[in-house]
């Protein structure tokens, strides 16, 4: 039951602030990149690496920094020379710390998390300014996954039989995948219904620009995305021989990157997905 309080708690609070605007929503996408590397650089501590950290959360925080004041266009000669500079400074470091022998996977782990978590998080800034219904897509994306994360939780554990990956992830059962990604197609399908209520529209919620068909094509790229985000960390955790990432969270929810890790994958997969299919 505690895995379903603590989302009904959080989630209200995140949706309030993406709809209080720009600012609030990036500074939150910030404060989950900074604790989310650091918890992912404590992971890589833990296997015997020495990622930079410092210099790690500020180019995470730097790279984030590039995706709000250039949406859609990160390689500017701003976004290009942040990646440059923080490229740079990872190398000359490790030549001067004189690390032969873990130098380089260091580096290399301090850049992977630099990308692999404010890279794909800040996917969410570029689709808040997707106008003039970048807000509808937050909401759609963070219920979505939730709801994938939630419903392949319970039909695992009631009707799970057959492992999905068992070095991986012990717990997860096909039967519990496949029941997420029938969640996923659902709730799309639903959020799309429900964004047409009178009450909701004068939050300027329009999804009607997503067809039926689409609907299906998106609950699809959310349902498999979100649990192929979730597997993705648990590789990492059990690389590092953890059970969690951190324990931010109380009840057993664990850290902010056992939180963000499915959206890491679905907001760039959304992003994309309109990008390059459904904006004419």
């Amino acid at each position: 039951m505690n895995r379903v309080k603590m989302p009904l708690v959080v989630i209200p609070i995140m949706l309030l602030i993406i709809h209080w605007g720009v600012i609030p929503f990036f500074l939150l996408v910030v404060a989950g990149i900074v604790v989310s590397l650091l918890e992912f650089y404590r992971l890589a501590e833990k296997r015997e690496y020495h990622p930079q950290k410092f210099i790690g959360v500020m180019g995470g925080f730097f790279l984030c920094l590039s995706f709000f004041l250039y949406p859609g266009r990160v390689f500017s000669l701003g976004g290009s020379f942040i990646i440059t500079l923080f490229l740079f400074l990872v190398l000359i470091e490790a030549v001067l710390k004189k690390d032969v022998k873990f130098g380089m996977a260091s580096s290399a782990m301090t850049l992977l998390g630099i990308f692999y978590i404010s890279w794909l998080l800040s996917h969410l800034i570029l689709l808040r300014n997707l106008s003039p219904y970048g807000e509808a897509l937050l909401y759609l994306v963070f219920i979505t996954t939730w709801c994938v994360d939630t419903g392949a939780f319970w039909a695992g554990l009631k009707f799970g039989r057959h492992k999905l990956n068992i070095l991986v992830s012990p717990n997860k059962s096909w039967e519990g995948a496949i029941f997420g990604l029938l969640t996923g197609i659902g709730v799309v399908f639903g959020c799309r219904a429900l964004f047409r209520l009178q009450f909701l529209t004068r939050l300027n919620l329009d999804l009607d620009f997503i067809s039926p068909v689409e609907c299906l094509v998106i609950g699809l790229l959310l349902g498999i995305g979100g649990q192929m985000g979730d597997l993705a960390e648990s590789l990492i955790k059990r690389n590092a021989g953890v059970k969690d990432s951190g324990n931010l969270f109380p009840g057993g929810h664990g850290g902010m990157l056992d939180k963000a890790d499915s959206i890491m994958f679905n907001a760039p997969l959304l992003y994309y997905y309109v990008k390059l299919f459904l904006e004419h």
